[in-house]
């Protein structure tokens, strides 16, 4: 595969691989992708998190709630799901 890039991100790309002491560019590019999958997976888990979350407050807002004290009755309530 070959990838053209214009020249300011050559550059950046050249001076990467001088202070991370690459041998050539594609391991700056391998590791540019990684950190922008793991960049992807990270917002995905973050909407994810942001649907339950809104999911979880609009069963409060139905009344969709059970209250449970500290303690064995907390202890027993969660070893029932």
């Amino acid at each position: 595969m070959q990838v053209t890039l214009p020249s300011n991100l050559e550059t950046f790309v050249r001076k990467r691989m001088h202070t991370l002491g690459c041998e050539d560019a594609g391991e700056v590019v391998r590791d540019a992708l990684l950190l922008l999958q793991r960049q992807e997976e990270r917002e995905q888990k973050e909407a994810r998190l942001r649907q339950a979350l809104q999911e979880g407050f609009d069963d409060i807002a139905a009344g969709r709630v059970t209250t449970v004290k500290v303690g064995k009755e907390l202890s027993d309530f969660l070893a029932s799901l």
